[in-house]
């Protein structure tokens, strides 16, 4: 069995094996009730519930009477979190590496509220610097290749050192459209959780979800294939970071997140119907003025 994930009041108290587990059980350093989850499983469990457990005698260390070992201090999670204990870059890599492997277990442990800034900057920074690696690509690529640039019909008529102005000034401002886009996202989604009736957390849980689902924004790191591989494992991440921390079903996480895809779609169908209407008539009217001649 591979390491189990323990939780405690929606704070992560660290992996551990599942000797470990029954030895803590039989120590007092885990609660019967403290929930655990492993790889393969769909939901958390009640340590006194958890399958495969094995049988583990009373542990010798303990060398009088009450005395217990020392509880692992308590730990929130993604790393982030904890960022001023484990480090600034330790605690950002240890969160995107737990967020894109194991997502389900780490907005299960997710705390559910206690302030914007926190995962706001950790959506900051990855996105800044992922996005001018991404925004470098686009640059270089017009400079290897102008003829690229001509071929566009909005930028055709720039110069490639014109084009590396403006794309730098993007990057500049990015870390602005990053918090507009934050929270523009973010309410978007719980007005669609509302809608669905899964925000069973505040907006602040949300915004939690959505900022730490921006650690698939390293795939942009990647080039060429990158930028496709991004929006589909960031939707993933989303659709399970909403399932874990709103305590929902699947299918309401994938109708919530989906339903801005579908609105957008319908209005855009509702023009292209109501365009060809006028169009039509526009024809037939044409035809009946010829005819009437």
């Amino acid at each position: 069995m591979a390491n189990i994930h323990i939780n405690r009041d929606r704070r992560s108290l660290g992996q551990f094996t599942p000797e470990d587990v029954a030895a803590g059980l039989q120590s007092g350093k885990f609660n019967p009730t403290d929930l655990g989850w492993t790889e393969g499983m769909e939901s958390w469990k009640p340590l006194n519930e958890f399958p495969g457990l094995p049988e583990v005698e009373a542990l010798s260390r303990i060398e009088a009477p009450g005395q217990l070992p020392p509880v692992v201090p308590v730990m929130t999670e993604p790393a982030w979190e904890n960022r001023e204990k484990l480090g600034f870059f330790p605690a950002m890599i240890a969160s995107i590496k737990s967020i894109l492997g194991q997502p389900a277990a780490t907005f299960s442990a997710m705390v559910e509220t206690g302030g914007y800034s926190t995962p706001l900057i950790f959506f900051i920074v990855v996105g800044w610097i992922t996005g001018a690696v991404a925004i470098g690509y686009q640059v270089a690529t017009i400079l290897v290749n102008p003829a690229a640039l001509a071929e566009d019909p909005n930028l055709g008529k720039l110069s490639p050192m014109a084009f590396a102005a403006i794309m730098g000034g993007v990057a500049i401002l990015l870390p602005v459209f990053l918090v507009l886009g934050a929270f523009i996202s973010a309410g978007i989604t719980h007005a669609c959780l509302m809608l669905v009736g899964g925000a069973k957390k505040p907006f602040e849980t949300t915004f939690r979800v959505v900022c730490y689902s921006g650690a698939t924004s390293v795939f942009q790191l990647v080039p060429v294939c990158g930028g496709i591989i991004y929006p589909v494992y960031n939707l993933v991440v989303l659709i399970i970071g909403l399932h874990k921390a709103h305590g929902i079903g699947l299918p309401r996480a994938i109708i919530a997140i989906l339903l801005p895809w579908v609105f957008c779609c319908g209005i855009g169908l509702a023009v292209l119907a109501l365009g060809g209407a006028a169009g039509w008539a526009a024809i037939m009217d044409e035809v009946a003025k010829q005819s009437a001649r």
